[in-house]
């Protein structure tokens, strides 16, 4: 599937004519700065689309931005170092590193053959068969993101005798929400992370 890799910011030349009038028929985002964005595959695509908008479909003379490109963070190896964050007592330590996955995985995902609504079991016998994983690992998958069913991975790599589970069970919820957030924005760009396996550590 072709992914779109241009964007034009677009609004009406006179304020009163709403944007929504602009937007109706076209693939669009709303970003955080309240600008309507078009995004498309090349600037041939855009082109047609900004003209069907001012002469089919709204009718109304419109003010486009430049393109932007789109830019994509990625994982090509294992981190080599850890990047960790330390709670203001020194008390709790998070850990992260990230990997690239296993080829086909990420499809797997995207496509819903491996889910987080399956049972963990089930997961972990698919992860375990078709992508070699270890049992721990394939037991310990948290989320996938960003959604659930983007192509990264956050898993518990910790063990009973580093740390207390049942504390960690209670930021739990609250790793994940940070886990979809970088997932979503990626930590640079503001752009989707493409695939990655972020694996967590917490001592």
């Amino acid at each position: 599937m072709t992914q779109s890799v241009l964007k034009v910011a677009v609004e009406p030349i006179l304020p009163e004519v709403s944007t929504n009038r602009i937007l109706f028929y076209t693939p669009r985002l709303v970003e955080e700065s309240g600008e309507h964005v078009i995004v498309g595959t090349g600037e041939l695509y855009l082109d047609c689309v900004l003209h069907d908008l001012r002469r089919v479909f709204a009718e109304i003379e419109i003010k486009v931005s430049d393109p932007v490109t789109r830019f994509c963070e990625t994982v090509v190896e294992t981190s080599a170092l850890k990047c960790y964050a330390e709670t203001p007592n020194k008390k709790n330590k998070i850990t992260m590193i990230a990997e690239p996955l296993e080829r086909g995985l990420a499809e797997d995902i995207e496509g819903g053959k491996i889910t987080m609504r399956m049972a963990p079991k089930d997961r972990g016998k698919i992860l375990q068969e078709r992508y070699q994983w270890d049992l721990l690992a394939s037991r310990a998958v948290w989320a996938f993101g960003p959604e659930e069913q983007g192509p990264n991975v956050l898993l518990d790599d910790t063990l009973p005798s580093q740390v207390d589970k049942k504390m960690l069970g209670t930021v739990k919820e609250h790793i994940k929400q940070g886990f979809q957030w970088g997932a979503r924005e990626g930590p640079l760009c503001d752009e989707r992370y493409p695939t990655i396996n972020g694996t967590h550590l917490l001592r």
